[in-house]
């Protein structure tokens, strides 16, 4: 069942509702959300200052309860109530962060324009230059498998795979659907996904290693294909991908339109979505 909620104002993006030990955090123009479960409303926990009203693009909660906020122009920290802007001049495209992520070690990695990957270790003070994946395209989002490969999207030059210390490149001429993977969905059952222009991928590798793929589109009837911008696994397993067209789920091999109920309008610009501890969907637009 869904339910369509108004939760608040702000300029909302990609990869900016962050799940925290069970509690929901939005992130948009003017600040950060705590998102209420009962009452579907957000309340403001953090209020930015007018001069760090960017364009944001990610959110992440630390297992230390500190924010990190990537935006077009730089990164933000926020430990115990104040933000620090983390500046390394020295480190080129440090300045424009598109994803974050926490491995099982604690330690961080930053996805920026140009390919490039910074790393800050637990023991480290600050980040440094750990992989230039992609030759230009942004690295758009990043997981990490019970392997240990980290899997990693971009906006236009295909999906890359840390493993053994050393990096893969796959594009169109592999196989995957598009070039552009905006967002990376690794379910409980072990399987990863991709999603972007075109549709999604599913990333399927062998007991040998080998990668390839099975992708799947959707005709929205005005243009050629649908763009996939945020995906989550429900509760019952189900997966579910939003994007510029609504909400579709990825059923019986194809993906179908879900309407969202109690809504004013069908389908949404679909930014992000996450699922709540009581196994709610969470969709930002």
């Amino acid at each position: 069942k869904s339910k369509h909620s108004v939760l608040g104002n702000g300029l909302g993006s990609e990869n900016s509702v962050v799940k925290h030990k069970g509690s929901l955090y939005y992130y948009a123009t003017t600040g950060i959300f705590n998102v209420d479960l009962n009452s579907h409303q957000l309340h403001s926990i953090v209020e930015l200052p007018k001069n760090l009203w960017e364009w944001g693009s990610c959110l992440l909660k630390d297992k230390e309860d500190n924010f990190w906020i990537g935006t077009h122009e730089k990164l933000l920290h926020l430990k115990k109530k104040l933000f620090s802007n983390v500046i390394q001049p020295q480190l080129k495209e440090f300045d424009e962060i598109y994803s974050i992520i926490q491995l099982k070690n604690g330690n961080l990695l930053c996805g920026a324009n140009q390919g490039m990957i910074f790393k800050k270790s637990t023991s480290d003070t600050a980040f440094v230059l750990y992989r230039k994946l992609f030759a230009q395209a942004p690295v758009s989002d990043m997981v990490s498998d019970e392997k240990g490969n980290i899997w990693c999207g971009s906006a236009y030059q295909g999906i890359g795979i840390i493993r053994n210390k050393e990096d893969e490149i796959f594009t169109k001429e592999d196989g995957l659907r598009d070039n552009t993977n905006l967002s990376l969905l690794y379910t409980n059952s072990k399987e990863l996904f991709a999603c972007g222009d075109n549709g999604v991928s599913k990333i399927i590798m062998n007991e040998k290693g080998q990668i390839s793929f099975k992708n799947y589109s959707h005709s929205t009837g005005s243009n050629n294909y649908a763009v996939f911008k945020a995906a989550i696994q429900k509760p019952d397993g189900g997966l579910l991908f939003g994007g510029d067209f609504g909400l579709y789920e990825l059923k019986n091999d194809s993906l179908k339109p879900v309407l969202i109920s109690q809504s004013a309008r069908n389908n949404f610009f679909v930014t992000d979505m996450k699922i709540d501890a009581a196994g709610y969907a969470w969709i930002s637009t």
